[in-house]
C-alpha cells in the first residue's frame, strides 16, 4: 500500500504540471501511466524473445505493492515468461535500502519465487532464497514453509519436507490447511499412511476443519500405500463430516475399489460421476481401466478405453500401460500389440512398465520372438530395462524351449548380471562356520534356473581347484526369501517348484529343511553335495548352455538379433504347424479304441513288437518304420480281423512292409515283399495276401503316425537351426527316444492319441533330467495343450509309470534310432 501511495503522489505531481492545451499523458515525461498487473503482463508478452523486461516493468512497479508484484511474477510464469519474472525479481533484489522499490522484496515476493522453484525442481535455489530472507531479516511465514515443502516433494526430497515442517513448528508458525494437505502428500509418498490419516486428527485438535481436498489427499495417500480399505474408511469419515465428494474424490474411490478388487463398486462410482455430471479426466479413466486389469476384465477395459476417447479424454502412458497389462493378463497378445501400436501412433512415449506389460502379453501368448523384438526396440529407444523387464524377457525366452531363444536368454542373463541388475545368489558362511548358506532370489522360474546353474558351475570349478572343504559341513539353499523384485513378475511358488524340480531331476542330494516348515529351504550334507558336484554327468548336462562356448558359431548364436532369428524360426514354426495339423487330421480320421482291439492280440502284443524289432533290424529299417508298423498292427487288430498266435509272423511282416512303403523317402533301402518274407521263411504269396488283407481292413494305410514321429516333430520345433551343436542336440533329445521305445509296448497308452503320448514322453524325459521347462511354450503354442490339463496330466502319469518300470526292449538300438542317426532339421516328420 505504501508503494502504491508513492505512485499516486508521483501522478499528482504530473497533474500539477499540466498546462493549457496539454493532456496528462503529454505532460508526463516518463510516458508511463499507472498500470495494473494485467497491463504489465500484456506489455511484457509483446517483448522480443531476448529483450530485457526492466525498461517496461520498472516504472510500472511504482503503482504496485508487494502482493501485486508477487501476483505479477506468478502470472508471468504462468504465461511462459519465467525468465522475465526471474529477471525482474533479481533486479529488485539488487536495489539498496534507499531505493523506493526496495521494500517490494518482502515475504510475499520471496515466497512466490520459492514456489516457482518447484516447476523445475530447483531445490537448491529455493533453499538459498530462504537463507537470503534470513540474512535480510525477512521472517518466513506459513506460506513460505508450505511452498518450500512443495518444492521438496517435487524434487523427491521427502524427508527434507518433513524437516521443513518441523522447523515451521519450532518457529511457532501455525500450519494451515494447505500445509497439512502438503504434509499428507509427503506421508503418502513415504508409505506412512497411518501418519497421513492422523493428520486429520491433528487438524481437529488445532481447531482446523479438514476440507474435501484434505480427505481426497488422504484417500490418495492410502491408495499409494496399497491400503484400499483404509481409503474407503477415510471416505466414510468424510461423508460423516458433511462434505460432498468431488471428481477427485470419485476418482480416488475408483482407484481404491480397484485395488481392493471390487470392480463392481468402482463401476458404480463411475456411474455416479456420470449421473452428477462430474468431470471425468484421464486419471479417472486410467484408474477404472486399472481396476478392470486387476479383475481380469480385459474386454471391459477395452470398452472403457473407447468410451474415454469418445468423451474427449486423451489417454496417457498410465492408461495405455493398464490397458496393455489387462490384455496381457487375459492372454490377448494381439490386442495388447494393437494398443501398443495406437499408443505410438498418438505419440505417447512407452516407458519401462509399457514394455514389461507388452513382453508379458507376448510371453503368455507363447510368442517369444515378438517378445524379443519388443525388448530390442526398448533398448533402441533408450528405455533402460530394469530387473522386472529382464526377469520377464529371460523367462519368456527360456520357457520357449527353443535352443536359439534360450541362447539369447543366457546372453541377457549374463548382461544383466554384469550390469549389476541382478544380485541373485548370495553365498555366506554362518557364524559357527559349519554351514554354507546360498540365498537365491529371482522373479521368474527361467531366471532362477539360470542363476542356480551359474552358482553350481562356479562351485564345481572351485571344487576342482580347491576341493570341497569350502562347503563346510552342511549346504543350505534358500530359494526366494529375499527382497521383492518389484512389479508382480512371477509367483514365488513357481520359482521354488522350478528349482526343486531341476535339482531333483539332476539327482542332487538335497532334501527339505529339517524343521519341516520351510518349503523354500533345502539342505544337504556338504560331502555328498561336493561329490555330486564333481560328477561328470552333472557337468555334461549343461554343456549346451556353457557361459563361454568355444565354437565361434555357437558364440554367434548368443549375439543374433530378432531380425536374424525371425526368418528361421517363423519358417520352422510354419512347417511344424502344417505337419502337426496333418497329424491331428490323421488321428481324427483313424481313431483307435482299446476296447475294440482283439483281446488275444493284446495278450501277444509284446511278442509281436519284439518280432517286428528283430525283423526291422535285419532289414536295416529306420526306427520310425518300426514304430509306424506297430501303429498299423494295432489299427488292423481293431477292425475285427481274427487273430491267432500262428498269424503273428504274417501280421508283423505285412504291417512292417506297409510301414516301410510309407517311409520310402528316408529308408536306406526299401525291401521287397520277397525280402521281408524270406527273413521269416514265409511264402511270398502268403505275405502279399496278408498285405492286401491289412490294406482292406485299414482302408487308409498311409495315415499311420507313431508317437516317435510326433516326438521328432516336437524336437524339430525346438531345434530350428542347422548350427546347433551335437551337445545341444543331445541335451534336447536326452533319453526321450528310449522312453518312446519303452512306451511302445504299453497297452494302456493305446487309450491316448499318438501326439499326446509323444508330448507326455518328452515331458517325463525332461523332468527326469531336470531339463526345464518340461513342456516348452513353443510346443504349447504348436499343440494348444497346457501341462495341467486333465488328459495331458493322465498321459504324463501313464508314461511316468512306464519309465519307473524300466521296461525298455532288448533291441534298444533299432527301437531308439539313436542320436547319431537323427538330423534335427531334416530327420523328422517334416520329411514325410
Amino acid at each position: 500500500m505504501e508503494n502504491r501511495a508513492r505512485g499516486y503522489r508521483r501522478l499528482w505531481q504530473q497533474v500539477n504540471r499540466v498546462e493549457s492545451g496539454q493532456t496528462l499523458e503529454s505532460s508526463d515525461s516518463t510516458g508511463l501511466p499507472a498500470m495494473s498487473v494485467e497491463d504489465l503482463v500484456s506489455l511484457i508478452q509483446k517483448l522480443p524473445p531476448h529483450a530485457s523486461v526492466l525498461p517496461v516493468a520498472s516504472q510500472g512497479l511504482f503503482y504496485l505493492d508487494s502482493r501485486a508484484v508477487a501476483a505479477l511474477l506468478k502470472e508471468l510464469s504462468k504465461v511462459g515468461h519465467t525468465q522475465h519474472a526471474q529477471e525482474l525479481f533479481d533486479w529488485l533484489r539488487t536495489l539498496g535500502p534507499e531505493h523506493e522499490l526496495h521494500k517490494l522484496c518482502d515475504v510475499f515476493t520471496y515466497t512466490t519465487v520459492i514456489a516457482l522453484c518447484g516447476q523445475r525442481q530447483q531445490l537448491r535455489k529455493a533453499l538459498e532464497l530462504v537463507a537470503e530472507m534470513r540474512s535480510r531479516a525477512i521472517s518466513c511465514n506459513v506460506h513460505t514453509y508450505s511452498a518450500l515443502m512443495n518444492v521438496c516433494i517435487k524434487s523427491g526430497e521427502l524427508e527434507l519436507a518433513l524437516d521443513v515442517f518441523h522447523q515451521l513448528q519450532v518457529e511457532g508458525c501455525q500450519a494451515n490447511v494447505v500445509t497439512f494437505n502438503t504434509l499428507v502428500d509427503v506421508y503418502g509418498k513415504l508409505g506412512r499412511w497411518e501418519d497421513a490419516i492422523h493428520v486429520i486428527d491433528v487438524m481437529q485438535q488445532q481447531g482446523l476443519e479438514a476440507e474435501v481436498r484434505t480427505y481426497n489427499t488422504v484417500i490418495i495417500a492410502c491408495n499409494m500405500c496399497s491400503q484400499p480399505q483404509e481409503a474407503l474408511r477415510v471416505y466414510d469419515r468424510m461423508l460423516r463430516a458433511g462434505h460432498q465428494p468431488t471428481s477427485t474424490t470419485f476418482t480416488a474411490l475408483i482407484s481404491a475399489y480397484g485395488k481392493a478388487n471390487q470392480l463392481d463398486k468402482a463401476l458404480g462410482v463411475f456411474r455416479q460421476m456420470v449421473q452428477r455430471g462430474c468431470e471425468r479426466n484421464v486419471i479417472t479413466y486410467s484408474s477404472l481401466v486399472s481396476a478392470c486389469e486387476k479383475a481380469g476384465s480385459w474386454q471391459l477395459a477395452l470398452e472403457l478405453f473407447d468410451e474415454m476417447q469418445r468423451d474427449g479424454c486423451h489417454p496417457n502412458t498410465v492408461t495405455y500401460n493398464s490397458l496393455i497389462t489387462a490384455c496381457a493378463q487375459g492372454a490377448q497378445w494381439e490386442r495388447a500389440e494393437e494398443v501398443f501400436r495406437r499408443m505410438k501412433h498418438h505419440r505417447c512415449k512407452p516407458d519401462v512398465v509399457t514394455y514389461t506389460a507388452l513382453i508379458t502379453a507376448y510371453d503368455r501368448g507363447h510368442q517369444w520372438l515378438l517378445a524379443l523384438t519388443a525388448f530390442e526396440h526398448m533398448q533402441q529407444s533408450n528405455c533402460r530395462p530394469d530387473s522386472v523387464v529382464y526377469n520377464t524377457i529371460i523367462d519368456c525366452l527360456w520357457q520357449s524351449g527353443v535352443i536359439s531363444a534360450q541362447a539369447k536368454a543366457i546372453n541377457y542373463f549374463q548382461a544383466a548380471c554384469n550390469a549389476g541388475v541382478f544380485n541373485l545368489t548370495l553365498c555366506q558362511t554362518n557364524p559357527d562356520a559349519s554351514t554354507t548358506e546360498v540365498t537365491l532370489s529371482a522373479g521368474t522360474p527361467g531366471v532362477a534356473l539360470l542363476a542356480m546353474h551359474k552358482w553350481l558351475i562356479g562351485s564345481r570349478r572351485r571344487a576342482e581347484r580347491e576341493g570341497i572343504a569350502f562347503l563346510r559341513n552342511r549346504v543350505v539353499l534358500v530359494i526366494g526369501r529375499s527382497h521383492k523384485v518389484g512389479r508382480d513378475v512371477g509367483s514365488a511358488a513357481l520359482v521354488r517348484d522350478a528349482v526343486h524340480a531341476m535339482l531333483q531331476g539332476l539327482r542332487c542330494p538335497v532334501h527339505s529343511a529339517a524343521d519341516g516348515v520351510s518349503p523354500a529351504c533345502l539342505e544337504a550334507n556338504a560331502w555328498q553335495f561336493g561329490q555330486w558336484l564333481l560328477q561328470g554327468t552333472f557337468f555334461s548336462h549343461f554343456l549346451a548352455i556353457e557361459e563361454n562356448p568355444a565354437d565361434p558359431e555357437h558364440q554367434a548364436a548368443f549375439m543374433r538379433k530378432a531380425s536374424d532369428l525371425a526368418p528361421i524360426d517363423m519358417s520352422a514354426a510354419a512347417d511344424c504347424r502344417q505337419a502337426f495339423a496333418g497329424v491331428r487330421r490323421t488321428e481324427s480320421s483313424c481313431p483307435l479304441s482299446l476296447q475294440s482291439i482283439n483281446p488275444q492280440y493284446l495278450h501277444e502284443r509284446a511278442e509281436c513288437i519284439a518280432l517286428a524289432g528283430r525283423l526291422a533290424e535285419s532289414l536295416q529299417l529306420q526306427a520310425e518304420t518300426l514304430h509306424d508298423a506297430v501303429v498299423l498292427m494295432d489299427r488292423v487288430m481293431s477292425t475285427g480281423m481274427s487273430y491267432t498266435v500262428e498269424t503273428t509272423p504274417l501280421l508283423t511282416a505285412a504291417c512292417l512292409s506297409l510301414a516301410a512303403r510309407l517311409g520310402a523317402e528316408t529308408a536306406p533301402a526299401l525291401p521287397s515283399d520277397a525280402d521281408v518274407a524270406a527273413q521269416l521263411c514265409l511264402p511270398a504269396a502268403s505275405l502279399s495276401a496278408a498285405i492286401s488283407q491289412a490294406q482292406d481292413a485299414l482302408r487308409n494305410p498311409a495315415a499311420a503316425i507313431s508317437p516317435l514321429r510326433v516326438l521328432k516333430l516336437y524336437l524339430q520345433r525346438l531345434c530350428t537351426s542347422a548350427h546347433n551343436t551335437p551337445a545341444e542336440v543331445a541335451c534336447l533329445a536326452g533319453g526321450s527316444f528310449y522312453l518312446a521305445a519303452a512306451a511302445l509296448s504299453d497297452t494302456q497308452l493305446l487309450t491316448f492319441q499318438p501326439s499326446l503320448v509323444a508330448a507326455a514322453v518328452l515331458v517325463v524325459d525332461r523332468m527326469s533330467r531336470g531339463w526345464l521347462p518340461a513342456w516348452p511354450t513353443a510346443l504349447a503354442a504348436l499343440t494348444g495343450w497346457q501341462l495341467g490339463e486333465p488328459h495331458f496330466a493322465a498321459a504324463v502319469q501313464a508314461v511316468c509309470r512306464v519309465r519307473q518300470s524300466g521296461a525298455v526292449p532288448s533291441q534298444a538300438a533299432i527301437l531308439t534310432g539313436g542320436l547319431d542317426a537323427w538330423d534335427p532339421v531334416t530327420g523328422g516328420i517334416l520329411s514325410h
